[in-house]
């Protein structure tokens, strides 16, 4: 005679299984849809469950994931190239029912490097979220504090810290130097005005960019050098020949300080075949946050956004190497209790293979 396995619970004393765990992380973090609205669903369904019951099996089942960070971090923090950048949270202070802005800083990992045959390998992209109630700069500094490579960013100067020893080296943002120029032209009736003309210059770029998009970092490296150059040359010195011209606190000035000031970081991805002209992935990896504040509004407690970082840094994995979220999930929080702890890596959403669980 064989008797069933009884697979344990995630949970203690919980009568939610892992599929359903992983179902209101997902409906969550991935789709965006607020708790009170989860269990009106599930009320719809036959399974009247309390709001209060659902935000409990949300947190004890995201920090059962917690393990999975530390693994996550060193595979970033590993890779060829980082990105950073940080968004605004709003936390609510019990004590004074009030709430002020706190922060969700990202760091994503991505890029290609050599193996020992001088082939190109492609890293697994991965992000990691961590949750700050300030925007001191002494967080990126204690997150990166053994990173050593490219680090992309914006002109926030809570990185400049880091900068100083020279084992980081700062990568710009075109980006962010062309939404500067783009605010200037939107509201300029003069569709050949200095802002308009700026925006044809990145344009140049970009569209060398359009080109290279899917060759080797060594090719990539060669077309800038011979061709993203000349034109990031010629643009330079129409910066500087325009900027003195320009009224000294108009929106357009300060374009065209921003462009002057960055520019030494704004060229390094023309340095090395692995960078990118922008920080676009970090801004596409944050954005579930801004979409996902839309609907909860805030976060009740620091153990909310502890809850939250970590959540955000695995789907956002999941999503950056397509994995479906709920699959994984529900597959990850099943094998937790039996998975060795120095093998968590392999559970990670771009090691991650699916197996069933079973006893013979």
């Amino acid at each position: 005679m064989r008797t069933a396995y009884a697979q344990p619970w995630p949970l203690p004393k919980c009568n939610a299984d892992a599929s359903l765990l992983a179902q209101i992380l997902t409906a969550t973090f991935a789709d965006h849809v607020p708790l009170n609205r989860q269990s009106m669903i599930f009320g719809r369904h036959g399974f009247p469950v309390p709001r209060s019951t659902l935000d409990d099996w949300k947190l004890g089942s995201a920090e059962l994931l917690e393990v999975l960070r530390a693994p996550l971090i060193a595979h970033t923090l590993s890779a060829p190239r980082l990105h950073s950048d940080d968004t605004t949270v709003q936390l609510r202070d019990a004590s004074k029912d009030t709430t002020h802005t706190s922060r969700l800083w990202a760091y994503l990992g991505a890029g290609q490097r050599q193996n020992h045959k001088g082939q190109w390998v492609e890293q697994p992209p991965s992000v990691v979220f961590e949750f700050t109630r300030t925007r001191q700069g002494i967080h990126p500094q204690r997150f990166l504090k053994d990173y050593r490579g490219y680090l992309q960013i914006d002109a926030y100067s809570g990185y400049d810290a880091l900068l100083k020893s020279g084992d980081i080296v700062a990568v710009g943002c075109m980006a962010h130097t062309r939404r500067h120029f783009f605010e200037v032209a939107r509201k300029d009736p003069n569709p050949q005005g200095l802002a308009a003309q700026a925006l044809a210059w990145i344009a140049k770029l970009y569209e060398i960019e359009s080109h290279i998009k899917d060759h080797p970092p060594d090719k990539k490296l060669l077309t800038r050098q011979t061709q993203s150059r000349p034109v990031l040359e010629q643009f330079h010195g129409w910066l500087v020949g325009h900027a003195p011209g320009i009224p000294a606190r108009s929106e357009l000035r300060q374009a065209f300080g921003y462009a002057l000031r960055q520019w030494e970081t704004l060229v390094r991805y023309t340095e090395d075949g692995i960078l990118m002209p922008d920080n676009n992935l970090i801004e596409s990896a944050i954005r579930p946050v801004a979409v996902g504040r839309r609907s909860w509004l805030f976060l009740g407690a620091e153990r909310g956004g502890h809850v939250a970082a970590t959540m955000y840094s695995l789907i956002g994995t999941c999503r950056l190497n397509g994995v479906e979220p709920y699959a994984w999930l529900c597959d990850a929080l099943k094998r937790l209790h039996n998975h060795p702890v120095t093998k968590l890596a392999k559970l990670l959403p771009f090691n991650w293979k699916r197996q069933s669980i079973t006893q013979t």
